[in-house]
């Protein structure tokens, strides 16, 4: 999963993630031309991200969503009682 950071500016730009409420988590990782990229996405990983963008004119901040959906599957399990 990726979200771009298309951010423009003179001067010494600074670009930023982070997630909206709670703390990063160990499956982010920021490449070089400042994508967020996340490994191994799950339910915990749903919510906004933000990127802020910043230098000497001042800040802009654009906001994704992820929102997870799954579906889950009920397998029946028999269980058999051999009496003896």
């Amino acid at each position: 999963m990726e979200f771009h950071c298309a951010a423009q500016g003179g001067g010494n730009l600074r670009i930023k993630w982070r997630r909206e409420g709670s703390p990063s988590r160990h499956n982010w990782r920021v490449l070089p031309d400042h994508t967020l990229q996340l490994s191994r996405v799950g339910l915990e990983d749903e919510g906004a991200y933000v990127c802020t963008a910043e230098n000497e004119a001042g800040m802009v901040e654009a906001v994704a969503k992820l929102r997870i959906e799954c579906t889950c599957s009920v397998i029946d399990l028999v269980i058999f009682l051999i009496c003896i």
